[in-house]
């Protein structure tokens, strides 16, 4: 649902996600606008995989009323039949999806996160897995100071380093 590349970043392969609302990162798949449309493969995908979903963990997202938000409240219907564990929420701010969450935690995810892997024994990497590119802080994307997507072929600097500025807009 967000789109600025932390999973990457962290060294989770871009052949696991699927990024359906678009990505700054990847010029195949552009960021759709508040009013715009999905693409068909990665919509179908995401209905799959909330099929098939036990639980989810809804980490740091807003749950502010996009597509991807169903992952939350479908497979929270179907834990209130039984048929399924339900949703996990994880986030500092309040959701308009709190009251179906089966869990809902007001924590930071990297609290969260190293309690639950030391609960289950696992060791978190500190590093991408190997044989993915280390992702830097200053990334090239196809989108004007604006928010509006460049020519084919252009591409702007985004700086994510500490201290510089960034603005946030709500859509073009």
């Amino acid at each position: 649902q967000n789109h600025d590349g932390l999973p990457q970043k962290a060294g989770y392969p871009q052949g696991r996600l699927n990024e359906i609302h678009g990505s700054w990162f990847d010029p195949g798949n552009p960021v759709v606008a508040m009013s715009g449309q999905l693409r068909s493969d990665l919509f179908e995908d995401m209905q799959q995989r909330i099929e098939a979903a036990d639980l989810v963990l809804a980490l740091g997202t807003s749950l502010a009323g996009m597509n991807a938000d169903q992952c939350v409240t479908s497979v929270a219907a179907r834990a209130r039949s039984g048929a399924a564990l339900g949703a996990v929420i994880v986030s500092l701010q309040q959701t308009q999806q709190d009251s179906v969450a089966a869990l809902r935690i007001f924590a930071p995810i990297d609290k969260v996160m190293e309690a639950v892997c030391q609960r289950l024994a696992l060791v978190p990497r500190q590093s991408p897995a190997p044989g993915l590119p280390v992702v830097e802080e200053v990334f090239q994307v196809p989108y004007g100071e604006d928010g509006e997507r460049l020519s084919p072929g252009q591409t702007r600097a985004l700086d994510l380093r500490e201290d510089a500025r960034v603005r946030v807009v709500a859509g073009p």
